[in-house]
Formats: structure tokens, C-alpha cells, sequence
């Protein structure tokens, strides 16, 4: 049986050849079902190609159909990876109840809000920060009202003994995810990154201001 698949973003389909898959001259006659695939899915199964799968990023309906399709190939996915933090926190509505479910576990990428969740923008944009760079922040986001919610998140976070970015991380852990990828750029941040894991606790009444800070 030959195998194929498809790379979706650049429209392109690739031929299994050997251990490689290489790019298709013509378009092959191979019938797709569900969002996998039924070749794909016994290729997982009977090559044994992989032993654990992640995804990245599903609505929660797709999230469960790949769920679904690597249990029937018996291939686990062992963790899934989605964007969440304070002022982002639809994924852990939607996504992560689901991972629960299914038996995956759940990373979150984006905790600080790409320093929105920080003190760095407190007195305006600094010189080498992502904002000034105009990397993954844009210096039109950095408004008075965003400001404004990182000064109240940051008193809480004060009264915590935490600074802004470590109850932003200690906020996340506390939902049960499996864990938080950080971006820190140098050994401080890391070392300050690093301390969150020491305070994951919240009470009632720091849980609702927090919600009510943004």
C-alpha cells in the first residue's frame, strides 16, 4: 500500500519512500476521510512510525477528532499545547477540559502575554523590547488601558511577595495544566520566571480580583 500526506499550508502532497516522505510530481488519487485520514491513521498503526503525538492549537471539536483518531491508530497524545494566560483564558474554557478527558496532558504557551504581563511596560516601551521591535507585540498594543490592568495585576501580585510575571505563571499552574513554556531572554528573567513555582496557590478573594483587574 503506498502512503501519502498532505501539507495543508503549502498545498503540497508528499509520497512515503522508504523511511522519507518526498514531494508528488502529480496530485495522487488517495481518498481522505475525517481530518486525518484513513491512510494516514493505518500508517500510524501499522508502521508503528509513532509512538506519541502533540498537537497544537485545535478548537476543542477538532481537538477531540484528533483524540479520537490516534486512540483508534494506538497512538497516544500526550500533550497539547495551546495559548493561555490572565487576559487570555478562553483555551482553559474550552481546551483544557477536554485534554483532561481524553487523557492529554496540557502546555501552555504565551504566559505573559508577550510582557503585557510584566512591569516592562509600565513607564513606556524600552529600547530592545519586543514592542520596539515590533516582535509578536506591537507598539499600538501597549495602550494606557493595558497599563493601567498591569499596575492593578501587579499590586496584587505585590501583596502575593511575587513580581507581576511570577503570578502570571503561578495563575496558570494553578489551573491544573501540565506545565508553561516561558520566553525568557536572559538568565534574570529566567531566575525570576523560575520562582513561581514556589507560590501557586490563590485564595477566593485573589482570584476575584484578579478577574476583576482585567
Amino acid at each position: 500500500m503506498e502512503h501519502y500526506t498532505y501539507d495543508k499550508k503549502n498545498g503540497l502532497w508528499y509520497k512515503l519512500e522508504g523511511d522519507y516522505y518526498v514531494p508528488c510530481v502529480t496530485v495522487p488519487e488517495v481518498k481522505l476521510t475525517g481530518l486525518w485520514g484513513e491512510r494516514r491513521r493505518h500508517f500510524l498503526k501499522d508502521h508503528q512510525k509513532a509512538l506519541y503525538v502533540g498537537i497544537s492549537n485545535y478548537p476543542a471539536d477538532k481537538q477531540k477528532e484528533c483524540y479520537d483518531y490516534l486512540h483508534a491508530a494506538h497512538v497516544p497524545c500526550v500533550i497539547s499545547q495551546y495559548k493561555a494566560n490572565i487576559l487570555f483564558q478562553e483555551t482553559l474554557i474550552n481546551n483544557l477540559p477536554v485534554a483532561k478527558d481524553n487523557g492529554s496532558g496540557f502546555i501552555c504557551f504565551s504566559p505573559l502575554a508577550q510582557g503585557l504581563l510584566t512591569n516592562r511596560y509600565i513607564h513606556g516601551i524600552p529600547a530592545g523590547s519586543r514592542a520596539s521591535k515590533n516582535v509578536f507585540l506591537r507598539p499600538e498594543q501597549i495602550t494606557t488601558q493595558a497599563v493601567d490592568c498591569a499596575q492593578r495585576l501587579g499590586n496584587i501580585a505585590a501583596e502575593r511577595g511575587q513580581s507581576l510575571a511570577q503570578m502570571a505563571i503561578s495563575w496558570l499552574l494553578s489551573k491544573d495544566v501540565t506545565s508553561v513554556i516561558i520566553g525568557a531572554s536572559s538568565v534574570a528573567q529566567l531566575e525570576d520566571n523560575l520562582q513561581a513555582i514556589h507560590n501557586t496557590t490563590f485564595t477566593a478573594d485573589e482570584l476575584a480580583r484578579i478577574d476583576a483587574a482585567i
